[in-house]
């Protein structure tokens, strides 16, 4: 069965939608989200027909939903990098005969979304890249039945950060069930954080070199004065060294995340749904260096000469970090 979805608003009103159609047997996929200032405007699909129709969403049989969380070590990644492409994965559900609705979603990144510092936390801002997550969860509950999909059948997966932010979820706000999934799937990560999960004071010397790089040392409201940074100014500061190094993390906040995952774990305070939780086979593979065809090379980096690439591939389409761990020297490229 093939669907569309069209959505058409009239006039200027772009909170308001007039109509909503999903529509079995349509010959084409359709996805139309129409602003239609004027009668004279042309439409990729004809609102005069779907004016004269009723919402036919109870005629459709709603699909499974599988929502992608992208992983990149919370500092790069996200839905358009090739690793987490889904085409594959739908393609195969509707050849095994069990078709699926799949979606992945965009989260800030680095101090963009997971700044923190004591005037972050009393402001309430910590983890803003998990709440970003959250929100999208709440929209796919919301509206995926537009798209065909069933809110009360929704996965959620990631891999790596991914991973941990499947685990984040299960456990956050002290395992607060508010229906948003029915299952979860974990690759390489889970609700125990791979790293130190520290608190806002821990963060706090890195937070007041960034104040100070940012021109917003001698201000008493540091973080309301960072608002104003220009971006590109802002920007340059935080793609400076000793920032953007893997390090601004989710963190201990006493809400999003309330505990330790291991004492949320310990307690039962997590969402109780059905998981698949595990490790991908070869995955150190992304952070070993390329080339090493000799006992030689191989000999200089077990003898320290090692660097990570945390970078996953050129394909990412992102900045790429190198680290040597001997000399915890960064370089990008």
């Amino acid at each position: 069965m093939r669907m569309r979805v069209c959505l058409w608003r009239f006039g200027y009103m772009v909170s308001r939608i007039s109509v909503l159609r999903i529509e079995p047997d349509f010959g084409q996929d359709c996805v139309c989200l129409v602003d239609q200032p004027s009668s004279d405007a042309q439409l990729p699909c004809s609102p005069s027909e779907a004016l004269a129709s009723q919402p036919k969403i109870q005629s459709v049989s709603l699909r499974t939903v599988v929502l992608t969380l992208p992983g990149g070590g919370f500092a790069y990644g996200g839905a358009p990098d090739r690793r987490y492409n889904l085409s594959f994965i739908v393609q195969n559900s509707v050849e095994i005969g069990k078709p699926i609705i799949a979606a992945s979603i965009a989260y800030r990144l680095g101090p963009f979304g997971f700044l923190n510092g004591d005037a972050v936390s009393d402001a309430g801002a910590i983890n803003l890249g998990l709440k970003d997550q959250r929100l999208a969860l709440h929209w796919i509950n919301e509206n995926i039945a537009a798209f065909g999909g069933d809110k009360e059948k929704v996965t959620i997966w990631g891999e790596s950060a991914g991973a941990a932010s499947v685990g984040l979820h299960l456990t956050a706000f002290n395992g607060r069930d508010d229906k948003l999934f029915r299952a979860a799937i974990m690759e390489s990560g889970g609700p125990i954080f791979f790293g130190e999960q520290q608190n806002s004071s821990d963060y706090q010397p890195m937070y007041d070199s960034v104040v100070q790089q940012a021109g917003c040392g001698n201000v008493s409201d540091s973080l309301g004065c960072l608002r104003e940074v220009p971006f590109t100014v802002l920007n340059s500061v935080l793609n400076a060294t000793e920032f953007n190094t893997p390090g601004w993390w989710p963190a201990l906040d006493g809400d999003f995340v309330a505990r330790y995952g291991s004492e949320q774990l310990n307690e039962g305070a997590f969402v109780h749904v059905p998981i698949i939780s595990g490790a991908n086979s070869d995955e150190g593979t992304a952070f070993s260096p390329r080339g090493v065809d000799t006992e030689e090379e191989l000999i200089a980096i077990l003898n320290g000469e090692f660097w990570v690439f945390l970078a996953w591939n050129e394909s990412c389409g992102r900045e790429h970090w190198l680290i040597n761990v001997t000399n915890r020297h960064l370089v990008s490229f």
